[in-house]
């Protein structure tokens, strides 16, 4: 993997799917693991998701996929 110029990090980022407790997506976001907005937000997702009953799925994504 390629590391960023700005960072010396290997880019990081997820895949976030919700879904409500009868199986609808309720919806998706993508979500950089290095940049500290979104990862508060995933945070913050997280607890209003599982607090309301709903299901969290996370997977990475491959760098080529991220524009």
């Amino acid at each position: 993997m390629k590391k960023r110029a700005e960072t010396g990090h290997t880019p990081l980022n997820i895949v976030v799917d919700t879904f409500d407790k009868s199986g609808k997506q309720l919806g998706t976001r993508t979500v950089d693991m290095y940049h500290f907005g979104t990862r508060n937000w995933l945070a913050n997702h997280l607890w209003w998701a599982t607090h309301n009953g709903h299901e969290v799925i996370v997977k990475q994504v491959p760098e080529s996929e991220v524009a």
